[in-house]
């Protein structure tokens, strides 16, 4: 293992700008009809900030090779006439010997390889080296590779990169410190390129360098711009290009072709443009941008190609992120310290601005009712982040993940009120609001509810916490005082303990309706009853958390948190005091809030119709409102 380690630290890579390199072509072969240059790297690349030499930093055989996929729709009927290596100038006086060759299979120095060809190393010059194959090589729609074996009496950085990397652009071995072959990713691509008869090289086409475009938020009528980066793979340098998009892949959606003026890209090279999107309905959706034209033409690219797709959630409204974390632990844990520790640093930053939930197992805090969320733990201590990230709770992983989430820009929010039900305090009536800030049909969204309680505490040795901190060093600062503790500490105060838990995992069927549109209050009243709740110490210390679940993604969206308001016997909008809402107490409201008089006499009935009816109510509404 040391040698192996003493080797990997051997290699290095130097990347320099070789100026003298760039725009040089020697022993150039001009193609005939039929033929083409082609390659990953392109004559573009050798201009690139990053082109340079890579190297093992001693005396080496170098090896290196590009890969032709099976059947690959360019180069699949191809044949091989000729190779284009580029070399720097300073590395050729230290060539002893440079074979090329392809194979089906990558070999060690060149052995069993299906074609190979020993170079005249007097032809060779600084910059681009075209050399002829005497036998040209049929690919045969089979796998390739296309490569050379170069041995140097001396150190340098002889295998030229550069420009972006691609997939089966540049796979590497050197003989002085790996026996295997890798795949090169940070490196760009080699610098070879092949003379192939046969290629089907598109004379309009561009791709997409990637299929992702991200997920992205708006609000409705908000400007939309996405950058959008294309590679040309045609022989025509790009002036133009044409594109649409479509919503939820619904060809049906598809929108006018838009075309962008390009600056010539040629081939090989890259480019980006803005694709701009409508933003003027509140929708959560699947956008796809395509690229139908290139140059004026039919893009002659492959279906799968010339795609990129994103989410795209359109908002009637923006809604703030309240994040929750869930940490489990237990007072037998002898790791959870840094948890407890993590949770209280949390809530001296964050204060409400964050929901915080400490799920106990095996100790006396535990409740049954976060057990379906328990059992999707890997060990202790263990917390998650919405559910949907899971983490190591410590004070700077859970600072991070909370700055990141607070973030986000959620689809819904949920409110929530809560108040003693009566004055023995066994219920908490629990009133809740959600909504999302587009229409959904066919949703799958639920409400949990969670109580928690801070300040709890206890005798006995199941209240005192396991410390396997206890006497260590190294630690960082926030575990100084768990260090200087003994093996158990007693005498805490545990805060944001769950002491019951409703629908936990999921949230309540039907606490949120499968249907609504954009903005729509969705209410969900709740009768929490803790009447055989042997947990909770102080209901003085209880806060009541609302948990909006995603149930299709097993997230929580978003999440709000109350205290818990004292009972009272009043009926809402019994204004008069008889202890029921009636058509009087719309009349003394009326009093109140027009005459300023709670006594003078004035009729609720509005329209006259000798009844106090909604009618009525309405009328009322439009006078207050000015309406």
């Amino acid at each position: 293992m040391k040698k192996s380690v003493l080797l990997l630290f051997a290699i290095f890579m130097a990347m320099t700008s070789f100026a003298q390199l760039k725009n040089v072509q020697a022993n150039s072969i001009t193609p005939a009809d039929g033929e083409t240059w082609w390659g990953y790297f392109a004559d573009a690349d050798a201009n690139a900030s990053n082109f340079g030499g890579y190297g093992v930093g001693t005396q080496a055989d170098y090896e290196a090779a590009i890969k032709i996929a099976k059947s690959d729709p360019v180069m699949g009927n191809a044949t091989i006439k000729a190779v284009r290596i580029w070399l720097n100038g300073t590395t050729i006086p230290k060539i002893t010997s440079l074979k090329i060759w392809t194979t089906k299979t990558l070999k060690i120095n060149a052995q069993g390889v299906l074609y190979a060809q020993d170079v005249d190393l007097s032809t060779l010059t600084a910059g681009a080296n075209d050399i002829e194959f005497t036998t040209p090589f049929a690919i045969n729609n089979a796998v390739t590779y296309i490569g050379f074996t170069m041995t140097l009496d001396g150190q340098d950085n002889a295998v030229m990169c550069g420009g972006e990397y691609e997939a089966g652009t540049f796979f590497f071995r050197a003989t002085a410190v790996q026996t295997n072959w890798q795949s090169l990713t940070g490196h760009g691509k080699l610098a070879l390129q092949v003379l192939a008869e046969g290629a089907v090289v598109p004379q309009n086409c561009a791709i997409m360098t990637s299929t992702n475009l991200g997920t992205h938020n708006y609000q409705v009528g908000d400007e939309a711009i996405v950058p959008v980066t294309i590679k040309n793979k045609g022989q025509n340098p790009i002036s133009s290009i044409s594109y649409t998009i479509t919503t939820n892949n619904d060809p049906a959606t598809a929108t006018p072709e838009v075309t962008v003026a390009m600056d010539n890209v040629p081939f090989n090279g890259t480019a980006t443009f803005n694709a701009s999107f409508d933003t003027s309905e509140a929708l959560n959706s699947t956008r796809t941008v395509t690229i139908t034209k290139v140059n004026g033409e039919p893009n002659e690219a492959q279906a799968n190609q010339c795609v990129a797709s994103g989410n795209f959630a359109v908002m009637a409204y923006l809604f703030t992120k309240v994040p929750v974390i869930e940490e489990f632990t237990g007072t037998w844990c002898g790791w959870c310290p840094r948890g407890f520790v993590a949770m209280e640093t949390a809530n001296e930053l964050y204060g409400d601005k964050v929901v915080l939930i400490a799920a106990h197992n095996g100790d006396p805090m535990e409740i049954a009712g976060y057990n379906p969320v328990m059992a999707t733990v890997s060990g202790f201590p263990d917390a998650k982040a919405n559910r949907n990230q899971e983490f190591d709770p410590n004070p700077p992983a859970i600072q991070s993940i909370i700055n990141q989430s607070l973030n986000e820009v959620p689809i819904g929010k949920v409110d929530i009120v809560a108040q003693w039900n009566d004055e023995a305090m066994t219920k908490i009536d629990v009133k809740s609001n959600s909504m999302f800030a587009f229409a959904e049909e066919n949703a799958n969204y639920g409400i949990a509810l969670v109580l928690t309680e801070d300040g709890m505490h206890g005798t006995g040795s199941s209240w005192g916490q396991s410390n396997y901190y206890s006497g260590q060093s190294g630690y960082p600062d926030y575990m100084s005082w768990w260090c200087s503790q003994g093996s158990r500490v007693s005498g805490l105060s545990y805060n944001f303990v769950a002491v019951a838990a409703w629908d936990i995992l999921s949230g309540a069927n039907g606490s949120v309706p499968t249907s609504f549109a954009a903005g729509e209050a969705l209410p969900y009243n709740f009768l929490a009853d803790i009447s055989s709740n042997t947990i909770i110490q102080d209901k003085s210390k209880l806060k009541i958390a609302a948990l909006l679940i995603d149930r299709a993604a097993n997230k929580i969206i978003n999440a709000a948190q109350t205290t818990i308001s004292d009972y009272s016997s009043v009926v809402p909008g019994d204004v008069d005091g008889d202890g029921e809402v009636t058509a009087g107490d719309v009349t003394k409201l009326y009093n109140i809030l027009l005459n300023d008089d709670e006594t003078g006499v004035v009729n609720g009935d509005q329209d006259g119709d000798g009844v106090i009816t909604a009618a009525d109510i309405t009328a009322i509404y439009n006078i207050l409102l000015g309406q």
